[in-house]
């Protein structure tokens, strides 16, 4: 992954990834990715990654997907997903576009199909980090100079968290309720089991040299030697093991450290790490002026396809953001 040759620098609105193999460099404004995936039974398997950019580069998002079922039909899935990410691109707020993946499922003509998904969007000016999952695997992170890899605990347990201490101080705000609180619908559930679906979302702030790790099931269903499966903790234990230094090459190190040690994995294989750079967008009049001009080209481009029109996020952070750059960074996320 180190190879500059496999380096993709990612263009405004660029919709990037599939369900083929790749040790990619992918390289953003503020922010850098490092994919490897590795179908089972090679060409195309049922792991799917895919990266966004948004028509000023504020926005990032990533979806990691483990779709059942291999061949045509998850190629058929690959391209309905890469639509809705194209469609959405232009959104911070994530939580209608998990929504409507889930309903892309539910609703599509290919029968019992399901996937576990996990999205993650960035607001590269802030570092903000959001995380929904689907039934997938919960992401890990870890800190500069922590020492080691932490799970990222998942909405519903922050909230929880959060109410659970607001009542031993005597009082439950809505802050502390959080997106959830008082919603009977199921939480959390793969792609495709039921509609309608609540899916919570994780916020936090990623440091200068924070990194995150989005990966499908096959790592955390790695059995031992007596043929137990290792879950998170034993993969938090394998991954301290490593050196995250340098960050280019982790994915590869903890992959071929991987293989010596349980051998060949018997199932797709994609790993998504995550960390911020410096090089920030800088929003001006002109570059607002842009942006505008990039979205109604691909508008008009997209009048064939209905339903994956990349409109923007109508909100004053999105749009004033886009012409004014203090309106990004002094922004306070949504409650």
């Amino acid at each position: 992954m180190s190879d500059e040759s496999n380096a993709h620098t990612m263009q405004c609105l660029e919709v990037w990834g599939g369900n083929t193999s790749a040790t990619n460099a992918v390289g953003m404004a503020g922010l850098d990715a490092w994919v490897y995936a590795r179908p089972f039974e090679g060409g195309s398997g049922g792991d799917l990654y895919y990266v966004s950019s948004c028509a000023t580069g504020r926005i990032v998002r990533v979806l990691v997907a483990d779709v059942s079922g291999h061949g045509a039909a998850v190629s058929d899935t690959a391209v309905r997903l890469r639509g809705l990410m194209r469609k959405y691109v232009n959104y911070f707020d994530q939580r209608k576009f998990v929504s409507e993946l889930n309903r892309s499922f539910v609703t599509s003509e290919t029968t019992g199909r399901f996937a576990t998904a996990v999205v993650a969007s960035v607001w590269t000016p802030t570092n903000e980090l959001v995380l929904s999952r689907a039934g997938h695997p919960r992401p890990f992170i870890r800190r500069a100079g922590s020492g080691g890899w932490e799970v990222v605990p998942d909405g519903e347990d922050a909230r929880r968290a959060s109410a659970k201490t607001a009542n031993a101080r005597g009082s439950l705000d809505a802050a502390s309720q959080g997106a959830g609180a008082g919603d009977e619908r199921p939480a959390d559930l793969p792609l495709g089991v039921m509609e309608p679906v609540r899916y919570n979302e994780q916020r936090l702030k990623m440091g200068p040299d924070d990194v995150a790790l989005l990966y499908t099931d096959a790592l955390v269903e790695i059995k031992d030697a007596n043929g137990r499966i290792i879950g998170e903790q034993g993969l938090l234990g394998l991954l301290d093991a490593i050196d995250p230094q340098p960050h280019e090459t982790l994915l590869d190190r903890f992959a071929a450290s991987l293989s010596e040690r349980f051998g060949a994995i018997d199932d797709d294989l994609t790993m998504l790490l995550l960390r911020p750079n410096e090089r920030k967008p800088r929003m001006t009049p002109l570059s607002g002026v842009a942006a505008g001009a990039r979205i109604a080209r691909e508008t008009l481009r997209s009048l064939r396809r209905p339903g994956e029109v990349p409109v923007p996020e109508v909100n004053a952070r999105n749009i004033g953001g886009a012409f004014i750059d203090g309106m990004n960074r002094d922004a306070k996320p949504r409650e």
